[in-house]
């Protein structure tokens, strides 16, 4: 960028960029320099590279803008990321396509074809015939090039025809588990010959797709732009995941042919699809979790192997699968929460909810994540007597989910608070921070699943859809939600909950804080539970015993983070 106002693209540099390139970049510089404000934009792909650009004015000694300084960053792998994750979103909940089956796979395919470029791909699963492996097509790109192709595809479409000779391309992969990968498929010892008139083939990837040391099916691509190498290989290991989920799905289901009737009948009627939804996600929830939970274990023990100690390289390798493997387990989860919420099957127990009691036994469960992050916590308790309408569980889930952002998105050494106002027969309950705050022309995203506000390009782990969750907790308790935020000043976060009208009685009194623990005790309890009246059983049951403290968290996930910042022995 240049340092004289008015000030142009340099002309070498115009003559190398496309027209529609060029002109979003002078027309930004313009800008600048007309208004004094940074502006922010993405540029259209240029040779495949995604930039998010950043145009900020310069100025002199006396406060002129002179000129403007510009500043790009690649975000290719972030679109491309996300990318894939919307493709598995989608093939993880969309029940029509779901329950037929043919439409998800041709989805998947397609959809592998988009993310990697390529011409041709299909997706099989592995069956057995006569005892020898033979690969059965669920889909795959047609290319077919006269009748009796024609012939041949369709017969491969419907499944009339398996795929049988272990020693080709294919077989290569769905017999013997190797992954086959060709930017040269000329020169490849098992490339075969093709019929005259078949489609030009130039590169090839074949994955396995593994249950265990089993290969239970396969999908490859051909003809991509780009190079097939290990990189791409790693980035698809979720898509070959959710293949071999959806490939045992279904293997179970052929199985229990009284409940493919009954989701059969389901999907003529709204009503009984919604509810066969709902069943489903239930079941698919261990089908997803199971051999994720196996994965992390297996590298935990790998890990910390005291007979097999690891070298650094292969630490970091193992610290990396867990890492992202953690993020898709609280991603599958989240995303089940969501899809479970859009059915309309989301269970709630409204009464009346000591909020004192409510925003102390949140402070509670994040004042060590918060302290370890190095965030100050504060809490303006409201008066014991003040009652809302609602569920005990959620309202918890919905204002942990605020807190813990307010923690995650804050500055360094940064503050959160919470505070409380009533007016018009509801309760407003705000969470504050001092982070970088929202502009507001993004601020109406944040509610949207998958929307983390270019959060993606941070270290800042999140899957972008608590918020979404939140919002709708948050309106089947027949409240609101919103935020407040100014870019550089904070953000707050608020949600109002209809006040509990006079004469309405609670089903526990109000909790208390309680008084300062001694030095002397040690010993704290950790109860994982969402049923309040097992917490308020389980609270009933320790109060009673001498030299112990009970810590309630209402998930998984929040119980396995403050495991994470407060570790054994200071629990028992």
């Amino acid at each position: 960028m240049g340092l004289d106002a008015p000030t142009e693209i340099p002309e070498e540099i115009e003559t190398r960029l496309p027209d529609a390139i060029a002109e979003r970049l002078s027309a930004a510089e313009q800008a600048v320099i007309r208004g004094g404000e940074p502006e922010r934009f993405t540029l259209p792909p240029l040779n495949d590279t995604i930039f998010d650009v950043t145009i900020s004015p310069l100025h002199d000694d006396e406060g002129c803008i002179r000129g403007t300084v510009g500043v790009a960053h690649d975000i290719t792998a972030a679109q491309r990321q996300a990318a894939l994750l919307k493709v598995l979103h989608q093939g993880i909940t969309d029940y029509q396509a779901l329950m037929s089956g043919e439409h998800l796979w041709d989805f998947l395919m397609e959809g592998l074809r988009g993310l990697t470029g390529s011409d041709y791909a299909l997706i099989g699963e592995v069956m057995m015939v006569e005892d020898h492996p033979a690969l059965k097509i669920h889909a795959i790109t047609d290319l077919s090039w006269s009748e009796e192709s024609r012939a041949l595809m369709e017969r491969l479409r419907s499944g009339d025809m398996t795929l049988d000779n272990p020693n080709s391309l294919l077989g290569r992969v769905f017999a013997h588990g190797e992954t086959v990968m060709t930017d040269d498929l000329a020169t490849h010892p098992h490339r075969g010959g093709f019929p005259p008139g078949h489609p030009a083939v130039k590169n090839y990837l074949g994955v396995p797709i593994h249950d265990g040391e089993r290969v239970i099916g396969m999908y490859a691509m051909a003809n991509s732009p780009h190079r097939f190498d290990e990189a791409l290989l790693a980035w698809l290991e979720p898509f070959t995941a959710t293949c071999a989920l959806l490939i045992n799905f279904y293997r179970q289901r052929a199985q229990r042919e009284n409940i493919i009737a009954e989701l059969g009948r389901a999907r003529d009627q709204a009503e009984q699809a919604n509810l066969a939804k709902s069943d489903f996600l239930s079941s698919m929830s261990h089908e997803l979790r199971t051999p994720l939970n196996a994965i992390l274990g297996f590298a935990q023990l790998l890990a910390n192997s005291r007979k097999s100690p690891l070298n650094d390289r292969q630490q970091r390798q193992i610290n990396q699968i867990e890492k992202s493997g953690h993020h898709l387990l609280g991603l599958i989860n989240e995303v089940l929460d969501l899809a479970k919420i859009e059915a309309g099957h989301l269970q709630l127990s409204l009464e009346p909810l000591s909020l004192c009691g409510l925003i102390e036994d949140a402070r509670d469960t994040l004042s060590g994540i918060a302290e370890t992050s190095g965030i100050t916590l504060t809490t303006a308790l409201p008066a014991p007597d003040l009652y809302v309408v609602a569920d005990h569980t959620r309202a918890k889930q919905v204002l942990l989910n605020l807190l813990s952002n307010a923690i995650k998105y804050n500055r360094d050494g940064g503050r959160v608070s919470v505070r409380t106002e009533t007016a018009d027969a509801r309760v407003r309950i705000t969470v504050s921070d001092t982070g970088h705050g929202i502009p507001a022309d993004r601020q109406s995203e944040l509610f949207e699943p998958f929307q983390r506000l270019s959060a993606e390009n941070s270290a800042i782990e999140g899957t972008g859809i608590g918020l979404a969750i939140t919002r709708e907790l948050v309106e089947h308790m027949q409240g609101s939600i919103g935020v407040d935020s100014s870019p550089g000043e904070g953000s707050d976060f608020w949600f109002e909950l209809p006040l509990a009208r006079e004469g309405m009685t609670a089903d526990h009194p109000p909790r208390h804080p309680r008084a300062a623990e001694p030095q002397t005790m040690a010993r704290r309890l950790l109860y994982i539970e969402d049923n309040p009246a097992n917490q308020r059983l389980m609270e009933d049951i320790i109060e009673d015993i001498e030299g112990l403290t009970l810590q309630v968290a209402p998930s998984a996930e929040v119980g396995l983070e403050l495991i994470r910042h407060r570790p054994p022995p200071t629990w028992c």
